[in-house]
């Protein structure tokens, strides 16, 4: 009888040993990943530079590669339906060409500048706005707007790290909207009239879904269950197929 009474005090100290050990490096991973974020949003800005120069490297070179392309399909007669995906994938790399220069160099300029005022914030103080002899209503605006220099380099810390996950983000936005337009042309490939049909049913359902998309999703705000459950099956099957749920996240931040 004692044996048995000290073998389950045995087996509930070794299972609350266990559950505390586990208990313990579950919580000592999340504090390092914590810190490991925290390192990285930190160091981010090397990371930027890094990717937006190899990108408008590649982006640069690719320039006649593209323009080439479409002459090529200018030039050259195809069916109706793919002509229609040619000219969507054209467009959409055409499109995202320009994306990601227009971005990436303004990106790179405005991370120039930040690098800049970081530097010389080691060697200047803050403006000394009397020094200056403004007037009192520009000396109240530029004081207001930036207390310190350290705010004005944190203003464009902020700017430059939004202008580059806004590439991204506008890049997989233009994606999605050139799938909306890829799969209804595909339809029609491979089912003929019947996917016609289809076709034009997915981009009105797929318009609801933007609509939804572009204001902040009111549709999932409304508290009908059944409602819910429906719009939930079309919501994923459309984040599925316009690849949607890669960047959700980050657009519902911005």
């Amino acid at each position: 009888m004692l044996k048995s009474h000290l073998s389950k005090i045995v087996v509930i100290f070794i299972e609350e040993t266990i559950v505390n050990l586990i208990y313990r490096s579950l919580k000592e991973n999340k504090t390092e990943l914590k810190e490991w974020l925290d390192r990285l949003q930190m160091e981010s800005w090397q990371l930027e530079l890094v990717i937006s120069g190899i990108a408008l490297l590649g982006i640069f070179q690719a320039k006649g590669s593209i323009d080439t392309f479409g002459e090529y399909l200018q030039t050259n007669y195809f069916s109706g339906i793919l002509s229609r995906l040619f000219n969507i994938f054209y467009l959409l790399i055409k499109g995202s060409w320009y994306i990601f220069v227009i971005n990436l160099v303004g990106h790179i300029i405005l991370r120039g500048l930040w690098i800049g005022a970081v530097g010389l914030c080691y060697v200047s103080k803050d403006v000394d706005y009397d020094a200056l002899k403004f007037s009192e209503y520009f000396r109240n605006h530029f004081s207001r707007r930036y207390q310190s220099f350290d705010d004005y380099i944190e203003a464009l810390e902020a700017l430059c790290s939004i202008i580059f996950a806004w590439t991204f983000l506008l890049f997989f936005l233009t994606l999605s909207g050139s799938l909306a337009f890829f799969w209804p042309s595909l339809l029609e490939v491979f089912f003929g009239e019947v996917g016609v049909v289809a076709g034009v049913i997915f981009i009105l359902v797929g318009f609801i879904i933007l609509i939804d998309f572009i204001l902040l999703s009111p549709l999932k705000k409304v508290g009908d269950r059944q409602f819910s459950k429906i719009y939930g099956i079309i919501f994923r099957f459309y984040a599925v197929t316009t690849l949607s749920f890669l960047y959700r996240r980050c657009y519902s931040t911005f």
